[in-house]
C-alpha cells in the first residue's frame, strides 16, 4: 500500500508540474492577444502589482543598441501599454503580432517560476510584413491568489552582449 501512495504522489506532483506549465505557456500566449488588440486592461490584469518590465532599445538603422529602458510596477506598465506614440500609435492594433511563445523552456519551483524564450514583434506597412524587434526573454512569474502573473520580463535584442546572461537560468544550471 505505501507503494501505491508513493507513487500517486509522485503522480500528482507531475500533473500539477505540468498543468503550471501549461498555464505558463497559455500566460505568455495571452500576453501576446492583449498586446496586440488594445486590451489593456487584460494585459495588466497578466502581470504582479509589482510586476517589472525590462528592455533593451534597438536602432532600427543599426546594431547600435540605445540603452535599456524599465517600468515598475501596474502604473508605469500601464503608461507602457498606454503610450500614444507606442502600442496606442495609430495604425499599430490589427497589424502588429508579438509572439513570445518560440523555444520556451519553463521551470517551476512552487510558487515562482522562470522561462527563457524567444520573441518576435511584427507589423504590417501595406503589403508587407517587417520585423520590427527579435529578441531573447527571461520571464519571472509568481502564482498570485492561486493564479500565475508576470512578475519580471527581461528582454534583449539580437546580438545584445547580454543575450548569453538573459538565456541563463538564475540557479546557473542547464
Amino acid at each position: 500500500m505505501a507503494d501505491h501512495d508513493a507513487d500517486l504522489a509522485a503522480l500528482r506532483r507531475r500533473v500539477e508540474r505540468l498543468e503550471d506549465e501549461l498555464e505558463i505557456r497559455e500566460l505568455l500566449s495571452t500576453y501576446g492577444y492583449h498586446a496586440d488588440s488594445g486590451r489593456d486592461e487584460d494585459y495588466l490584469h497578466l502581470w504582479t502589482e509589482d510586476g517589472r518590465m525590462n528592455l533593451s532599445t534597438a536602432d532600427q538603422r543599426g546594431p547600435a543598441y540605445r540603452g535599456i529602458v524599465e517600468w515598475v510596477g501596474k502604473d508605469e506598465l500601464r503608461a507602457f501599454i498606454e503610450d500614444e506614440q507606442g502600442h496606442h500609435m495609430e495604425g499599430f492594433y490589427g497589424h502588429s503580432l508579438h509572439v513570445q511563445g518560440n523555444n520556451v523552456s519553463i521551470r517551476v519551483d512552487g510558487d515562482e517560476a522562470v522561462a527563457l524564450t524567444y520573441s518576435l514583434l511584427l507589423h504590417q506597412v501595406g503589403a508587407e510584413v517587417r520585423t520590427l524587434g527579435a529578441g531573447v526573454n527571461r520571464w519571472l512569474f509568481r502564482r498570485v491568489d492561486g493564479r500565475w502573473r508576470i512578475h519580471e520580463r527581461r528582454r534583449r535584442e539580437v546580438g545584445h552582449p547580454e543575450t548569453a546572461d538573459v538565456l541563463s537560468w538564475p540557479d546557473g544550471g542547464s
